[in-house]
């Protein structure tokens, strides 16, 4: 009889034990993020940040979009090319999920988005209006080709811009980029997967907005 309550008494310990020292450390730890890196190339032994360039970008609204519109605030940032009427699958695919992210950031207010477009064509304000954003935290912008090649190839450097010529008729980018409130950019994104975009750019947000702009950010 007392061997079984032995027994019964190492059985519940195996049990509970660990269980109970999750929980103490659950509730008597806090998180812990590491600061996100900065992104970078090297040329003749410089290093060459990836970061905003001077440019001047007309949004949906018709008002000026500048480089020191981005400035002091966090922009998640991305390229589209878009012809409305033939619903190119990459092109929704990547709004899809942006909107998704969009909905996670909305009240995290310097947090911003900007999507940048050469496409003359394309009704931005339409556009903006289609997706029921808020023009005040959600930029669509137009600039020459010239202006967002120099952006997205020179400055961001980003993979897509290297395989695209630059009289490509339709082209949407799968990178987006977390750029910070100094013009720099801290991590690329597949913009058209839903895992990268929603969960892993949410938790970077929170690492960034807390370690570094802990001042500017309100944890509701």
């Amino acid at each position: 009889m007392g061997n079984n309550r032995f027994q019964a008494i190492v059985l519940v310990a195996i049990i509970v034990l660990p269980l109970a020292i999750f929980f103490f450390f659950k509730l008597t730890s806090t998180a812990y993020f590491d600061s996100l890196p900065y992104q970078y190339s090297i040329k003749n032994g410089d290093t060459l940040y990836h970061e905003l360039p001077d440019f001047s970008f007309i949004d949906q609204d018709g008002n000026a979009f500048t480089d020191e519109d981005m400035r002091d605030q966090v922009y998640i940032v991305s390229f589209f090319r878009e012809d409305v009427a033939n619903e190119k699958p990459i092109t929704k695919l990547l709004f899809a999920h942006l909107e998704k992210v969009y909905e996670n950031v909305e009240k995290a207010d310097l947090v911003k988005i900007v999507s940048l477009t050469f496409d003359s064509t394309l009704n931005l304000k339409h556009f903006s209006d289609s997706i029921g954003i808020n023009t005040d935290r959600w930029h669509l912008a137009y600039g020459s080709r010239d202006e967002v090649f120099k952006l997205g190839l020179e400055s961001f450097r980003l993979p897509e811009f290297k395989s695209h010529m630059r009289d490509s008729l339709t082209f949407t980018a799968n990178s987006v980029a977390l750029v910070d409130k100094e013009g720099k950019v801290r991590k690329y994104y597949d913009g058209v997967y839903l895992y990268d975009m929603v969960r892993v750019l949410a938790e970077d947000l929170r690492a960034l907005l807390t370690i570094e702009y802990k001042s500017d950010f309100v944890d509701e």
